[in-house]
């Protein structure tokens, strides 16, 4: 795929309905004779958009006009070469831990979790966050979130409302409405409520602005104010709880440090212009992983993997697990880290796209957006959305 395609397709399968700034970018460059040249003479991995757009943010350069972007680029090429030669996506979305969440509920507890490309371990405290699972009209809901067996229930029950709204035109009413309480904002005028929520307690963040707060909710027991990870869910998502985390680690080939400015300014350029409520959740995350880094090192996926996983206490299960990552791993690396990761004595969750890590028989896709496949020990189990923000149950765990 030469650098046009990628760009063209980037703005059609990820930026569209998400970013309309990267959308709009991404099919300007994709056309941009002078960009594309520059770009064309780069390693594949060095030509992704998110790469390119989360330098020229961190330079301080304009992503919301074409043609600024345009100029900038060009004007400042030897620096932006020379960022994007010494750097790698490494978008590291809390979002992610929703779909992650269910899954880990499954295993034997405790866990030890081993995450491969881990940039700066923000998906190693699934156990730290909360979570609001919002259900799709004409499905049923995901379950509330039971409390961690010997933990305290810190959890949010549900609250059940009495009024409704009116529903929306053309669309059946399969509701449970919100009964507000002293902490919890009031619909948005003129929205069903189709979902189950709950009221927010003292340590819940409010919800998104704009956004009526549908959902399913569950707060763990932290000092912290803990990121709320939004997920939508059709189908039927199995029963989920927070983890009983015991150990925490990760390899990445340039680990982030939370606690370095720098490194958290390069998170930041990654995220999506329009996306404030990553950049939040983004910074509470990092408040949460500086209080207690977990153990972060330099290494290889092949080389290095298993050196990692024996250091695991032997009484806890070990999950190994990798979230958008081999998408850039040579092929004959990815075979080898595959073969790997299934002789170890682990299980392996993996969310990665189709055409990266295939799996036979899948269902079609929810639409013709990019998905990424959630698996379990090489079982698919569900269509996830690139920051974990919507998933599509179909398999079982």
């Amino acid at each position: 795929m030469h650098a046009g395609q990628r760009f063209a397709e980037f703005a059609v399968r990820e930026a569209r309905g998400v970013s309309p700034t990267y959308e709009r970018l991404a099919t300007a460059v994709s056309a941009d004779t002078a960009l594309l040249t520059l770009l064309t003479g780069l390693p594949p991995a060095k030509q992704q958009p998110n790469l390119l757009f989360g330098v020229i943010r961190l330079l301080g350069g304009p992503v919301d006009d074409p043609r600024a972007f345009h100029d900038f680029t060009l004007a400042h090429w030897p620096a932006v070469l020379a960022e994007l030669l010494a750097r790698s996506t490494q978008t590291n979305e809390p979002g992610r831990c929703a779909p992650l969440l269910p899954v880990l509920a499954s295993l034997r507890q405790p866990l030890a979790l081993l995450e491969v490309g881990a940039s700066a371990g923000l998906n190693l405290f699934p156990d730290q966050y909360a979570y609001r699972y919002t259900g799709t009209p004409g499905q049923p809901g995901p379950p509330h979130l039971p409390p961690v067996p010997g933990r305290a229930d810190t959890s949010i029950s549900a609250q059940l409302g009495t009024p409704r709204l009116p529903p929306v035109p053309g669309r059946a009413d399969t509701s449970t409405s919100v009964q507000p309480g002293p902490h919890h904002p009031p619909p948005v005028p003129g929205r069903a409520d189709t979902s189950t929520s709950v009221q927010p307690g003292p340590h819940h963040p409010p919800p998104v602005p704009g956004r009526a707060d549908t959902s399913t909710s569950v707060q763990p027991g932290t000092p912290h104010l803990p990121p709320v990870l939004d997920c939508a869910v059709t189908g039927a998502m199995p029963a989920a709880r927070l983890p009983e985390v015991v150990w925490r680690a990760g390899m990445d080939l340039h680990p982030l440090d939370v606690t370095d400015p720098a490194d958290v300014a390069w998170l930041d350029a990654l995220i999506w212009p329009e996306h404030t409520h990553r950049r939040t959740r983004l910074r509470a995350a990092a408040t949460i992983a500086a209080a207690d880094p977990p153990h972060l090192v330099t290494g290889d996926l092949v080389d290095d993997l298993a050196a990692l996983a024996g250091q695991a206490p032997p009484h806890a299960a070990l999950v190994i697990f990798h979230t958008s990552v081999l998408y850039q791993v040579p092929p004959e690396r990815k075979s080898a880290f595959t073969t790997l990761v299934r002789n170890l004595p682990a299980h392996w969750i993996s969310i990665e796209a189709p055409e990266v890590l295939p799996f036979r028989d899948l269902p079609a896709p929810p639409d013709d957006r990019l998905h990424n496949v959630l698996a379990l020990d090489g079982v698919p189990l569900a269509w996830v959305e690139g920051h974990g923000q919507a998933m599509t149950w179909f398999g079982r765990v």
